[in-house]
């Protein structure tokens, strides 16, 4: 463990590039894949919906979004090419019929009209937003009035455990997180608590773990 250079762990975890990116990326489906799927489930998704995801990985849980309901269009937005790319791929078909697309950004401003998006989610990207309410505040304006915004974090307390949250993570409590959206302008704000149970091939522990599913309300 020591050999472990945490500080490229932490990089690799906020924008996954390159070689070192695609098996953060391998990681990451496995370790964030029973949040993920929660968050889905949350959105309630309806036919016709059309959904934003931030920060997508490598899209391998897209799937599960088509099979939510009929004609659902997906938006992906991420900061990492290596990830647009390999989500690309991963969801041909879906990109080839239209049904979804995967595009580069800023992680801070969203290139899509006002009001463009029935359901919006995002899954442990919110300890990297450079300007927290600045962009929420986007997220808020490419949300349809009536839609509905899903913010999946790991609760701060369990995050304070991790040895690579030193370098550039922001860490939130329920509280934090809640005002934050508040001040964007979100409404009805209800908190889902989660807990799970995470095990690796090869680790000898398991990980117990508590995240939090903002639901909130434009």
């Amino acid at each position: 463990m020591q050999d472990i250079d945490w500080k490229e762990v932490a990089a690799q975890l906020r924008k996954p590039e390159n070689e070192n990116g695609l098996a953060t990326a391998a990681r990451m489906e496995q370790n964030n894949g029973g949040m993920i799927s929660e968050t889905i489930k949350a959105l309630n998704l309806e036919a016709n919906n059309t959904v934003l995801e931030l920060g997508f990985g490598n899209g391998a849980h897209v799937k599960q979004i088509m099979d939510a309901a009929a004609e659902v269009n997906y938006t992906g937005a991420d900061i990492s090419q290596t990830m647009v790319t390999l989500a690309s791929e991963i969801n041909k078909a879906f990109v080839t019929a239209g049904n979804a697309s995967f595009m580069l950004t800023n992680g801070q401003n969203l290139p899509y009209d006002d009001n463009s998006f029935d359901k919006i989610f995002t899954v442990n990207t919110l300890y990297f937003w450079e300007q927290p309410l600045a962009y929420a505040q986007e997220i808020y304006r490419v949300l349809k009035p009536g839609g509905k915004f899903c913010l999946c974090f790991a609760d701060a307390n369990f995050m304070h455990q991790l040895p690579f949250v030193q370098y550039g993570f922001t860490l939130y409590s329920l509280q934090q997180a809640t005002d934050l959206l508040t001040q964007a302008g979100f409404t009805g704000i209800q908190a889902q608590m989660q807990h799970e149970s995470l095990s690796s091939p090869g680790a000898p522990e398991v990980i117990e773990r508590d995240y939090i599913i903002l639901h909130a309300s434009k």
